[in-house]
């Protein structure tokens, strides 16, 4: 609560302003309105009111005027006059209509007189120009007339005025205390404020003195005097005070620690400064050792360099290796089906060479068949000539009438012996058919032997080329099993020589740390020696 005694202090004298800032404003504004009411309301009312009572009271005297006047040219002013008066009059009226009546800003206590105005304008006007028409047709007795009809009308016209005029100044009287009574209340109520925030402020004014003193636990001066003390690193003093939780109780606490800590870090100053010289010591001796460890990775890279040179070469051989028994068994593959298809193709030609083996035995004995044909030709032909001889010998026993015989019979030898040349002539062509096709036998029985032997050749051959593919493929499982064992080491030994390098780095770093920590150490016992000296400014 005491740490919030200045902000609920002030806080009050604040919401005392504001409540004398609000209490204004509000006052202020209710006699804005009354005065406003006053001036620019009630007040024009009255004054469209009085113009209105300026022109009728007037007119009602130039109208006598101009009824008991005989000259001509009085009587024309009294008429002009008549005229200006009543323009001034409309134009009162036409703005009390725009001003109020059109905008709702007339009461109905204000209404209903303003009525009774107008409809007493609206009687007397006839009369009056009636009067004057008159007076000008030189009819003096009925002009007289009417202007005793408007004399009541007048009265009553200045009478419904009056009382309008006098409506707006009851009721300015009606404000004016009202607003007199505000501006006292008011002064009034900022006179208390004023004096309240007097009040609140001496209050506030006490407590807080009472309350810095508290919180500061001494006289200001008192404690501005032990804080110097401290700024200029006089610890000596020893610093006492009665308030609990006050600022002179933590600059004690803070004196008394200050000194503690003063003391202990002089303690720790020296013994920085000698660990500072044995670390020196040890760094020494550490640099030392990794120059001979830099020394050594440095060999040791320059030795797993040529060895990944190497291997990288091996790299390349297994990899030539491996495309090449990637090749042969892709060949080896392709001589395969190359001799499955030919084994295919020579076991077809075989079957064929079989059938047509078939074939021509087939032939060879149709062959057989026909010579039989032909011997049987032969022998038909023979007796048939035999049977022509002997006709022709009949025909000639006849004479004359087997001379037709005879022609025939000599027409049949002739066929018979065609027939016998030409069964001849077969046996011939079927003797070098039978002879062509023993020697096509015998080709055939060789070329089937040949194809039977070429099959097996080609199987032995497949036989071969399966087995070079299976040992290539061995070849090539070998081949990519070692690539990649042999890849894997390639990667091992380059990770290896980037390892060494780093080692390497790593060791020109450290080397390069050392020496620098020596320079830091000998930082560090200079900054040890500098606080010493530091120390020399406080007195404890």
């Amino acid at each position: 609560m005491k740490n919030k005694f200045l902000l609920v202090g002030f806080g009050i004298i604040y919401i005392l302003i504001a409540i004398v800032i609000i209490v204004s404003i509000r006052e202020l504004n209710f006699i804005e309105k009354g005065l406003s009411e006053i001036n620019t309301i009630n007040s024009v009312k009255q004054r469209y009111a009085i113009n209105f009572r300026g022109s009728v009271h007037d007119r009602a005297i130039a109208l006598r005027d101009v009824i008991i006047d005989n000259d001509s040219s009085e009587v024309d002013s009294h008429i002009k006059d008549i005229r200006r008066l009543e323009a001034f009059y409309a134009e009162a009226k036409t703005n009390m209509q725009t001003n109020f009546v059109d905008k709702n800003g007339l009461d109905a206590k204000e209404l209903e007189i303003l009525s009774r105005i107008n409809k007493t304008e609206d009687t007397a006007q006839p009369l009056i120009q009636s009067a004057i028409s008159l007076k000008l047709s030189g009819q003096n007795d009925a002009a007289l007339k009417e202007l005793n009809k408007t004399r009541p009308l007048f009265t009553n016209w200045l009478k419904f005025i009056n009382e309008f005029i006098d409506l707006q100044e009851a009721r300015n009287q009606g404000l004016s205390p009202v607003v007199d009574n505000s501006v006292t209340v008011t002064y009034k109520i900022l006179i208390a404020l004023a004096i309240a925030l007097i009040i609140v402020g001496i209050i506030v004014m006490i407590l807080t003195d009472r309350f810095l003193t508290n919180t500061i636990g001494e006289n200001p001066t008192k404690a501005l005097l032990s804080l110097s003390n401290l700024s200029e690193g006089d610890l000596r003093e020893d610093l006492k005070t009665t308030k609990k939780n006050s600022i002179m109780e933590k600059i004690a606490l803070l004196s008394k620690r200050l000194k503690e800590n003063l003391l202990s870090v002089l303690n720790t100053a020296n013994e920085v400064h000698i660990s500072a010289q044995n670390i020196t010591t040890s760094i020494d001796t550490t640099t030392q050792i990794i120059s001979k460890q830099s020394s050594l990775t440095n060999q040791n890279k320059d030795f797993v360099t040529k060895l990944a040179i190497s291997m990288d070469t091996i790299k390349s051989s297994a990899k030539r290796t491996l495309e090449n028994s990637h090749t042969t068994q892709t060949l080896s593959q392709e001589g395969k089906d190359r001799v499955s298809e030919a084994v295919s193709k020579i076991s077809l030609v075989a079957e064929n060479i079989e059938e047509s083996a078939s074939l021509v035995k087939n032939l060879q004995e149709n062959s057989k068949h026909i010579n039989e044909s032909a011997n049987l030709i032969a022998d038909v032909a023979d007796q048939t000539n035999l049977l022509a001889l002997n006709a022709a010998i009949e025909a000639a026993r006849a004479g004359e009438h087997g001379r037709g015989f005879a022609v025939v019979a000599d027409e049949v030898r002739k066929l018979a012996e065609r027939s016998a040349e030409s069964s001849i002539a077969i046996q011939q062509i079927i003797k070098e058919v039978e002879s062509n096709i023993i020697d096509c036998v015998k080709s055939i029985e060789k070329s089937v032997s040949n194809a039977k032997l070429s099959q097996d050749m080609v199987l032995h051959t497949n036989n071969m080329l399966d087995e070079i593919y299976k040992s290539a493929n061995n070849s090539l499982e070998d081949a990519s099993s070692a690539s990649a064992i042999l890849e894997e080491k390639v990667d091992e030994i380059l990770t290896l020589q980037k390892n060494i390098e780093e080692s390497a780095k790593m060791a020109e770093s450290t080397n390069e740390l050392m020496l620098q920590n020596v320079k830091e150490v000998e930082k560090l016992k200079q900054s040890s020696q500098d606080i010493k000296d530091n120390m020399q400014f406080f007195k404890v």
